[in-house]
């Protein structure tokens, strides 16, 4: 709160106005993330179905994207700032732990150190998106918009979104 400078009885405010980065618990930060991935991954696989990437270098370029997630959701990238008391990569990885044991395809993957799991998570986005993408395509869905992504990607994406910064499922 700023103080007044006149009565002595209110307090200047001191607090930092200096820029901080993106935080890695903002569920604004993270949806876009995810959403930003997904169109990524989205305009590679139509430049692939329309002959103009090799499907070669189409997967190379997402595996590369999981490596991102995954430097990004441990902490390695200094674009963005992580949560409080460390969550990444430790609070991450223990609800991760937590809330995907019960998933079959997720179950050898949250083994390791917690920085192997986030980096095994992020894989397991990469290709479940992999998936819905081409799910998207089958059904004539080339649109490279959010907003004009079927709703089954809008929650999917929410849903990770969700997952990374803590948040209910």
């Amino acid at each position: 709160m700023a103080g007044c400078g006149t009565c002595g009885s209110c307090r200047p405010d001191h607090s930092s106005k200096a820029p901080q980065s993106p935080s890695l618990v903002n569920l604004e930060v993270v949806r876009s993330i995810f959403s930003q991935a997904v169109i990524n991954m989205m305009r590679r696989h139509i430049s692939n179905a329309q002959g103009e990437l090799d499907t070669e270098k189409m997967l190379e370029k997402d595996a590369f994207l999981a490596q991102w997630l995954g430097d990004t959701f441990t902490g390695k990238n200094p674009h963005f700032e992580i949560g409080p008391e460390n969550w990444n990569p430790n609070g991450l990885a223990a609800f991760l732990r937590e809330n995907l044991a019960h998933l079959p395809q997720a179950k050898d993957l949250l083994i390791g150190d917690d920085e192997e799991v986030i980096y095994s998570i992020s894989k397991l986005f990469k290709d479940q998106a992999q998936g819905a993408i081409s799910g998207f395509l089958a059904e004539g869905n080339f649109s490279t918009y959010p907003e004009e992504l079927p709703a089954y990607a809008s929650q999917f994406i929410e849903a990770w979104a969700m997952l990374y910064t803590g948040a209910p499922l």
